[in-house]
């Protein structure tokens, strides 16, 4: 593809704003993930203590136990957070290519946003106090996957509605 052509895909409806905010996006990803590991850790330990506070409001002192457990150790936040940044980059992602008039196809918006979540795991190598890890690949991978499986199955959805 020419670099006509490709200018041409963004004089498409919103294709300009959805590539904005892909980039917006990915800059906060890359942010986030330059916080050195204190900071981030700090961060994770403010949204514990932030969810603990919720679930004392909803079930009293007493919460399930397991739960707490696991929200204390702060795996099940830090990895949620991976799935939902990931899950949005997805939306966006799709969004960006389908208002390009790049096709229906989901397979290169996923597979951008693999090498993207596969770039930031490389990335916090190289930050203090963090590590890169192929579990937060999967995770963002599948954050991301599941974005763009929904989004396209809207998208067919709507068109099945036109049609009808």
């Amino acid at each position: 593809m020419g670099i006509g052509k490709i200018l041409d895909c963004f004089k498409k409806k919103n294709a300009a704003k959805f590539f904005i905010l892909t980039l917006i996006w990915m800059g906060f990803i890359f942010y986030m993930s330059s916080k050195q590991g204190d900071d981030s850790a700090g961060l994770s330990d403010s949204v514990v203590s932030f969810v603990i506070y919720v679930f004392n409001f909803l079930f009293g002192k007493n919460p399930p136990g397991v739960i707490l457990d696991i929200i204390l150790e702060g795996i099940l936040i830090r990895k949620l957070a991976h799935f939902i940044e990931y899950f949005i980059l997805g939306i966006l992602v799709f969004l960006t290519w389908y208002s390009m008039g790049l096709g229906h196809r989901i397979i290169l918006p996923f597979v951008f946003c693999v090498v993207y979540a596969a770039s930031d795991e490389l990335h916090q190598l190289f930050v203090p106090g963090r590590h890169g890890s192929i579990t937060d690949v999967i995770i963002d991978s599948a954050g991301s996957g599941a974005a763009i499986l929904l989004a396209r199955l809207i998208k067919q959805r709507d068109r099945l509605k036109k049609k009808s």
